[in-house]
């Protein structure tokens, strides 16, 4: 065919994607996944075909190189060129090989790998009632799927590769950072696990977090079945270890099918979820929630025992759900959202690198991921850029250093990132779940969870980058407990820390947990204090606030979508509107602006609904990017107003810090340009 398209003037190329087999498995099952979920059928590829064309592709590419002579070139997933045959002597079959297994050289693919398949593993465990509950699938196409799912040993397949990326995962991003900090914990890896585990456990149990004690031991016997008994028994974890969801359950039957330690983690997470999600009443009724769809609420289902003797064991429920009065469902969100918030300080979001930002499309373009890093002492940016190969083996490495412009978008990017973290730090998530035990009145059910105190009380307690955690002293120092020494943090994690502790206590300035002392810092002390009559502060709903003219026109468009639909005003309404509110801030939208709400129409990825779309029309900017904002629905109508309100007064402390920055700059180089002729720039 190539010849043919030649012989009538076509000007013919080849292009090719490198991806290990690994990915390429990865990419087929999730499709399947995928294509099941939302449409009712999926196409899966046999496990022959798959490794033929794969096995094959190099080969090819050297034959019908040399047979037609038409131009090869091949590039990673990231869409970046490691190859062109017009300009490179190797044979595009040697590059494609080379380049599918350097991709295991690279931490984040393993890290994605290992994440991805294990998701694939906790898909395939729930599909049974995934299909019983997708009214695409027919029962008997359901049991028919299952039944072809066993031939052709799906699950097995999936297990095994699950298994090969958590090794590969492990040699490649986990083992190295325990080699660095000695030999000894790097060779010994369970017993790193359960020392760290028993460290982590007992620490949570002393700030008052149970559950996240109980989530750390969960996690690792899940992780090393039959190996960490002696964690579980020495831990403060209680009555845990033998209850229903506890380790005991986990050892004696809930992990299943799962290989070692492949899925270990995914099966905690999922006993996580389960014990957050599900919650009993008074009476000792167990309440379900489903946070895909939180517009059902609180729910409970009863099985059709009688139609489940003909359903070869695929759960079939009875017509209809029991709905939780809102009194009820106050409740179980109480007693859910205690649940969630202990879970999330025991092990707070690991925050992103603000110092280390991926390179864009202008950006010079290099043979592998070559990002923008901030050197600590000069402040300037600078990337490591793979130019070509000087040989098989030893890549062209030059240094690209920003423009002012570049550095701008760059420092504007940090600066967001750093605003972002803040958010997220333990003790803002512990002033984002006081202000829903004050708004909901939660206090009638019981008082807020240890843990949260304990959070609110060490502000200076912080997760950096490297994934470590900081406490900060009374000289501003901050130092990570090791399990054998103690490490002090420097260069850009000492900036990111003190820049993520700024910004957070500037969001913090009132906090309704008293008292808030912090004894290492009594700066701090001072500093966090409420005053017995401070007044309340301003949101975007009072009328003398900067942002209520804006509030007023993106409650209007949350108004209309409501009528549109139906729906009275509730506080999803609010939520809502504050959600989009904390979109339209970002964007920089104006009160004069027609904005508008909408929910997406169903795709191949999306079910309907499923995100909001904020946008504006008739504005002036040619940027289609500048007039559109979106968000999970779900994460719009659950998130508190208090926080978006944080999240919006947060965003335009970044925008005024960036402004300000601009402006300096365009006052130096205009200071410089006067004191002289035009000057050459590299």
């Amino acid at each position: 065919m190539i010849k043919e398209l030649q012989a009538s003037g076509y000007e013919v190329e080849i292009r090719a994607m490198a991806a290990h087999r690994l990915e390429s498995e990865l990419g087929v099952d999730s499709r399947f996944t995928i294509g099941v979920e939302k449409a009712g059928f999926g196409r899966y590829v046999p496990e022959e075909i798959r490794n033929h064309v794969y096995e094959k592709l190099p080969s090819n590419l050297d034959h019908v190189s040399a047979e037609t002579g038409v131009p090869v070139r091949i590039f990673n997933r990231e869409k970046v060129q490691l190859y062109d045959s017009r300009t490179s002597p190797l044979t595009p079959g040697t590059v494609m090989e080379q380049a599918r297994e350097a991709r295991l050289a690279d931490p984040k693919v393993t890290k994605f790998l290992n994440d991805g398949l294990k998701a694939q593993q906790a898909l395939h465990q729930d599909l049974p009632d995934v299909l019983a509950r997708n009214p695409k699938v027919p029962l008997n196409t359901a049991q028919a799927l299952l039944t072809e799912r066993a031939e052709l040993r799906v699950v097995e397949g999936i297990d095994r590769l699950a298994s090969e990326a958590a090794r590969v995962d492990y040699v490649t991003r986990v083992r190295p950072p325990l080699i660095k900090a000695g030999g000894a914990l790097g060779a010994a890896a369970s017993a790193y696990d359960a020392a760290s585990t028993y460290r982590d456990a007992s620490r949570l149990s002393e700030q008052g977090n149970q559950f996240g004690a109980e989530s750390k031991i969960v996690g690792a016997v899940s992780r090393n079945v039959g190996g960490l008994g002696g964690v579980a028994l020495g831990a403060a974890a209680g009555a845990a270890l033998t209850s229903e969801t506890g380790p005991g359950a986990l050892v004696g039957g809930a992990i299943g099918g799962v290989v070692g330690a492949v899925a270990g983690d995914k099966v905690a997470e999922w006993i996580d979820q389960n014990r957050i999600n599900q919650q009993k009443d008074p009476q000792g009724n167990v309440w379900s929630f489903n946070p895909k769809q939180p517009q059902a609420g609180w729910t409970q289902r009863e099985l059709d025992l009688d139609a489940m003797r003909f359903s070869e064991g695929i759960p079939v429920y009875k017509p209809g759900a029991q709905k939780a009065e809102p009194a009820l469902a106050d409740r179980l969100n109480y007693q859910a959202s205690g649940r969630a918030i202990e879970l999330a300080l025991s092990a707070p979001p690991r925050p992103q690198n603000p110092y280390e930002l991926p390179a864009n499309d202008r950006d010079a373009r290099s043979f592998r991921e070559s990002p923008w890093e901030r050197n600590p002492q000069t402040q300037a940016w600078t990337r490591q850029v793979a130019v070509g190969y000087i040989d098989r083996n030893v890549m062209d490495i030059r240094t690209q250093t920003a423009t002012p412009q570049r550095a701008a978008e760059l420092e504007k990017q940090s600066q967001a990132i750093i605003a972002d973290n803040a958010t997220k730090t333990p003790a803002a998530l512990a002033a984002n779940y006081q202000s829903a035990h004050d708004q909901y009145g939660w206090s009638r059910y019981g008082e807020v969870p240890a843990a949260v105190k304990d959070a609110a009380r060490h502000p200076g307690r912080l997760v950096a980058s490297d994934g470590d955690t900081y406490q900060r002293d009374a000289q501003g120092q901050w130092t990570s407990r090791g399990m054998v020494w103690d490490s002090k943090a420097e260069g850009n994690i000492k900036r990111e820390l003190d820049a993520t502790y700024q910004r957070q206590q500037h969001a913090l300035k009132v906090t309704d947990l008293a008292p808030v002392e912090v004894h290492a810092d009594p700066k701090q002390t001072v500093a966090l204090a409420p005053a017995p009559a401070s007044p309340r502060r301003s949101t975007p709903q009072d009328a003398g606030h900067p942002d209520h003219a804006l509030y007023e026109t993106v409650r209007g468009a949350v108004a209309q979508l409501d009528r549109h639909v139906g729906k009275p005003w509730d506080q999803q309404s609010e939520r809502m509107t504050a959600s989009a509110l904390a979109l339209a801030v970002e964007k920089k939208f104006d009160p004069k602006d027609d904005i508008r709400l909408v929910f997406n129409q169903p795709s191949a990825t999306l079910a309907p609904g499923e995100m909001v779309h904020v946008y504006r029309v008739g504005h002036a900017n040619p940027d289609p990017a500048a007039h559109l904002a979106s968000m999970k629905t779900a994460e719009a109508l659950s998130t508190p107003v208090e926080d978006r309100y944080r999240q919006v007064e947060t965003t335009r402390l970044a925008q005024s810090e960036q402004t300000q920055r601009e402006q300096q700059e365009q006052v130096r180089s205009q200071g410089v340009t006067g004191q002289g002729g035009p000057r050459m720039m590299a």
